[in-house]
């Protein structure tokens, strides 16, 4: 499994906490963990990475087995406020993909199907699929670039 799901929860693990000063209202992003069942209270943070932090998770869906998530939280610098001159915010956009890391690596990926990050269990190799990625966490390989 990810060591990370087995350690006590602190504040640092909550996503929405780290989701920047605009709370961000993503609705796709809420369907999503709704329809795949993620448990927000199984939220561990893994890792920041530049402009991104990196959190694993548990979905629980009612139909279905238990499996990994890997959420990204990208941050974006957004500008406000032109009338009182311009005021600048953290604005965390999350995105969510569940599914295996038992035998095989959970693959994050962009809309155009790119694969942007690979998760992997405890001591698992991810071989071929590191190719033009680098090591952030001992779990986690992310896309160069």
């Amino acid at each position: 499994m990810i060591a990370a799901l087995e350690r006590p929860r602190t504040t640092e693990d909550s996503i929405v906490a780290n989701l920047g000063s605009v709370a961000f209202d993503d609705e796709e992003a809420r369907r999503q963990e709704e329809l795949l069942g993620f448990d927000q209270s199984s939220s561990r943070f893994l890792v920041s990475d530049g402009d991104q932090d990196y959190f694993v998770g548990v979905a629980r869906p009612a139909d279905g087995p238990e499996s990994i998530c890997l959420v990204t939280v990208e941050h974006l610098i957004t500008r406000s406020g032109e009338a009182d001159g311009p005021q600048w915010h953290d604005t965390g956009v999350r995105t969510l993909s569940c599914g295996g890391v038992r035998s095989q690596p959970l693959f994050a990926t962009d809309g155009g199907g790119t694969i942007r990050a690979v998760l992997v269990r405890d001591g698992m190799d991810p071989g071929a699929y590191s190719t033009g990625m680098r090591r952030v966490h001992a779990n986690l390989w992310v896309r160069e670039g």
